[in-house]
Parts: structure tokens; C-alpha cells; sequence
């Protein structure tokens, strides 16, 4: 019988100049870890520089990982790696580093 994977949520870090070509294949790559880390990536969220977009991004992916139950948070970037573990304790995930990220 095949059971279905855990619930994984993204995150990436993208530059402001990031181009879409470079964005689509960031969030390409990130899937392609989740699978082979034997997780079902549900989303994806992008953050930036910016202070005010990532709280609210980060709050995104807060509320979708409770509501999904996700297991894990897989990050590529640099990301605010203090918030990503807070974030990862409250909701009770694992956070993955992808190797090609921060």
C-alpha cells in the first residue's frame, strides 16, 4: 500500500533583482530537494530584503504550515535563520537546509 508523503512548506530567499527565469528555477530546485528528502512540498514562499514583506511572508507560512500540519520547512537562501527556527519550533517542524542555500 503507498501512503501519502508528509506536508513540507518552502522557503526561499530570492533578491529583489531576481530574475523570473532565476525565481521559477529556485522554486524548482527547492521542490526537487522536498521530494528527495521523501516530503510533499505544499507551498513555496519567497522573502527578500525587505523587513515589512518577509513578517508578512513569514506569518503566511506560519498559518499554512499549522493548518497543513507540515512536518517539515525546507530553506534555500539566506534567511533569517533565528525567525525559521521559531517559526519551525512553534508549529513542530523540522527545518532542512537545502545544500545549495545559505
Amino acid at each position: 500500500m503507498c501512503r501519502p508523503r508528509p506536508l513540507a512548506v518552502g522557503l526561499v530567499h530570492q533578491p529583489v533583482s531576481a530574475l523570473p527565469s532565476e525565481r521559477k528555477q529556485a522554486r524548482i530546485d527547492l521542490a526537487l530537494h522536498a521530494n528527495a528528502e521523501g516530503y510533499a512540498l505544499v507551498e513555496t514562499f519567497e522573502v527578500d530584503d525587505s523587513a515589512t514583506r518577509n513578517a508578512a511572508t513569514l506569518l503566511a507560512l506560519e498559518e499554512l504550515a499549522q493548518r497543513v500540519e507540515a512536518v517539515a520547512l525546507i530553506v534555500s537562501g539566506d534567511v533569517d535563520r533565528e525567525k525559521v527556527e521559531a517559526i519551525a519550533e512553534w508549529v513542530r517542524m523540522v527545518v532542512i537546509q537545502t545544500k545549495t542555500g545559505g
